[in-house]
């Protein structure tokens, strides 16, 4: 397969050779590909300083709007590099010809790339198109909502995001990046607007951006734990589309550094910069039907200025050889009036010094250059009333120019206010919320002050009736481990995707989990990947989170927490809770607490052994080994029960032996909230009915808010755990 930079067209382009330009453009020459740059074979023709000649050739078949990894489009490099103003001119002309062909969908593409930053003349040889025309009178208003759209979007502001982004076509506008709204939403990390975006404008998720890459591309690039990945995958996004570089996302998920963040951010932010502070190294000069107007130096006359298109028309006869008379247009730009000194000083002429003179330069210099450049494109035959009207309209258009400025001021005071107004709400919130954790963290402390002096009391009691028995109350390799019968299961948030909020917050650097982790939230939850929110920290290199949970599971042993320790186990916490046990001192604890670390093995592999038991299905081995409600209610890594298990292999003598003996295992569920209910519905109709008997509830929800009877005909998802 022939690639960008191996192609025989760059050679020609970069030869000069502009007959085999000719030629190899007429072949099978793919001429829409990119190099890894983001550069087209225009880009790299003019980046070479090429004839004009090979830029005409490449002209028809190149695509002006597209930008390299700079932000650059070929017009932009033309001016940048200070071609000869005939190169200018010919892309200038092109530009010309496909607006003035009056096809929509091409000034819409135009729009769409951020493209017209230029003044546009529509002056097409035969009857104008009303709608072409209303295109371009609201061109500015609607480059103006792009850039209010994509600094809202920068910015988090979630709510301006919404009330701007009312129409699908606008969801596709790249700003001067070449970046459109769903990756920019990506880059800054707002998955708030990512959500808004997919839910209201779904064909924004595999639009590509001008280096060829999806929103998907950059979060797989995010050091989040996948959540924005996730979020975009379960919108419908494409793991296979690839970039200009050949890359699919999961190139950048497996090495990110080549897409970091926070240097996107930066990046984007230089461009955005570097385009605001430039402007074209030249006018952009009008070719008229019978030659170029020209002035005293050479230099072709300007024929651009804000207006809106509104032609008054123009009275008189008819002179010889014309059917109507001309009339007056004015050119619809995004550039602002140039300086008058400038003016003087490009055609070498010193500025008026004199009070008069410095009036008429001031209040009558451009408008009448304007006009006079107009007058000599068209040459109507009534030359005086042509140029009575322009100036006419010039000064309706300048109070037209006005009320935009206005409007646009209007809307900028008003998000402001908004945002005025959204801080103070965020404040009061914050301050109320500091006022309700001092009073809970009060409440807390006393309760806790109240537990510890309970469980001293206790703990005494205990140990001076060990000494006195002969008989520990407890099996000999489990001394410290309660066998009550106390049921272990809780009612757990969870979004779509079996994430907690603490596994949320662990991908977050910026989180508080201390409070989350006082607040009670379950460290040993595991989310549909089976990762705990350490796994979560792990991955995002958030070491400091990793700490601060290995550090709560220490203060269970200092504190001799006997009861939190065992949960953990039974939650199937056993890997990172032997990970933290090994860095501990065990010297410094009691001695209570030094034989349940050393008791934490056989129980392992006890509640090992029933797993076993349970997968196997052979119930003579189930009934030796599951002897206590707890083992019946311990979860594996992947956090399924034992019941889970049985019923997962088809074992119903096991199934129905362990429902018999702990009927509470019925409402067990599993890291997606799934009851065994959920999993007899896909394995047999018999392990319903024997479930049903004993009164499992069809009623129950997992995390999706699916009941159990949904996954008789959704059997892939846990058929799957069948091969772990």
């Amino acid at each position: 397969m022939t690639t960008f930079d191996s192609s025989k067209l760059l050679k020609a382009i970069k030869d000069n050779n502009t007959e085999e330009v000719k030629n190899l453009i007429n072949g099978d020459e793919d001429t829409k590909i990119k190099n890894a740059q983001g550069e087209t074979y225009l880009h790299v023709a003019i980046k070479s300083k090429v004839s004009k000649n090979v830029i005409q050739s490449l002209l028809p078949v190149s695509d002006i709007t597209e930008r390299d990894e700079n932000g650059d489009t070929p017009y932009d490099l033309i001016c940048d590099n200070e071609y000869p103003r005939d190169v200018e001119e010919a892309v200038d002309n092109h530009l010309h010809e496909l607006i003035n062909k009056g096809d929509e969908k091409v000034l819409e593409k135009l729009a769409l790339a951020g493209y017209l930053t230029k003044p546009v003349r529509y002056s097409p040889d035969g009857e104008k198109n009303e709608d072409v025309e209303n295109i371009i009178r609201r061109l500015p208003d609607f480059q103006d909502k792009v850039y209010q759209i994509h600094k809202a979007i920068k910015d988090g502001e979630l709510r301006s995001v919404q009330t701007m982004m009312d129409r699908k076509i606008i969801v596709l506008a790249r700003d001067v990046t070449g970046i459109p709204p769903l990756q920019k939403a990506v880059i800054y990390e707002h998955s708030d607007i990512i959500r808004e975006i997919l839910q209201n404008f779904p064909n924004a998720v595999n639009n590509q951006d001008n280096m060829g890459r999806t929103a998907l591309h950059y979060a797989a690039a995010s050091r989040d734990g996948g959540h924005m990945y996730n979020v975009l995958i379960r919108g419908g996004a494409d793991e296979t589309i690839k970039d200009v570089a050949e890359h699919d996302p999961k190139y950048y998920k497996d090495d990110p550094a080549y897409l970091q963040v926070k240097k996107l951010q930066a990046r984007l932010s230089e461009i955005q910069e570097r385009k605001k502070n430039s402007s074209p190294s030249r006018p952009w000069s009008h070719k008229s039907r019978s030659g170029s107007a020209k002035s005293k130096d050479g230099s072709r006359p300007v024929s651009s200025s804000s207006a809106k298109p509104t032609a008054r028309p123009v009275s008189g006869n008819a002179g010889k050889g014309d059917s109507k008379p001309a009339t007056p247009s004015i050119n619809l730009s995004l550039y602002n009036r140039p300086n008058d000194r400038d003016v003087f000083t490009r055609r070498g002429v010193s500025p008026p010094e004199t009070i008069d003179g410095k009036y008429v330069s001031e209040q009558l210099g451009y408008p009448l250059t304007m006009a006079l450049a107009e007058l000599a494109d068209k040459r109507p035959w009534d030359p005086i009333e042509f140029l009575a009207q322009w100036l006419y309209k010039y000064s309706d258009n300048k109070s037209y120019e006005q009320e935009q400025r206005d409007m646009a001021e209007q809307l900028k005071q008003e998000i402001q206010n908004n945002k005025d107004e959204k801080r103070g709400k965020e404040r009061r919130q914050k301050e109320m919320a500091e006022i309700k954790e001092k009073e809970l963290q009060k409440q807390r402390e006393k309760e806790e002050e109240e537990k510890r002096k309970q469980k001293e009391q206790e703990d005494m009691a205990r140990r001076a009736a060990a000494k006195d028995t002969a008989l520990l109350a407890q099996p000999p390799n489990l001394t410290t481990i309660k066998e009550d019968t106390e049921d272990i299961q809780q009612t757990i948030q969870k979004d779509d995707v079996g994430q907690t909020e603490l596994h949320r917050a662990a991908a977050d650097e910026e989180s508080d989990i201390v409070t989350l982790i006082r607040q009670g939230h379950n460290i040993a939850e595991r989310d549909s990947h089976g990762k705990t929110p350490r796994d979560i920290a792990l991955e995002a290199g958030h070491t400091k989170h990793v700490e601060v949970i290995d550090s709560s599971v220490q203060e269970l042993f200092k504190l001799e927490q006997t009861e939190s320790i065992q949960r953990l186990v039974l939650n199937g916490y056993a890997k990172e809770l032997n990970e933290v046990v090994e860095k501990m001192d065990k010297n410094a604890l009691t001695e209570d607490m030094q034989e349940m670390i050393n008791s934490i093995p056989n129980y392992l592999e006890k509640i090992n052994d029933v797993h076993k038991a349970a997968k196997a299905g052979v119930l003579r081995d189930l009934q030796g080994v599951m002897d206590r409600k707890k083992l019946a209610l311990s979860k594996s890594e992947k956090g399924l029960t034992p019941l889970h298990i049985a019923i997962l292999g088809g074992h119903q003598d096991a199934a129905e032996f362990i429902i018999q003996q702990f009927p509470s295992t019925l409402t067990t569920k599993d890291n997606l909230s799934r009851t065994p209910l959920h999993y007899a519905y896909v394995i047999s109709d018999e392990l319903v009915e024997l479930l049903l008997e004993a009164g499992a509830d069809t009623n129950a929800k997992d995390i999706k808010q699916q009941t159990p009877v949904f996954y008789k005909d959704h059997k892939d998802e846990i058929l799957k755990l069948q091969d772990d």
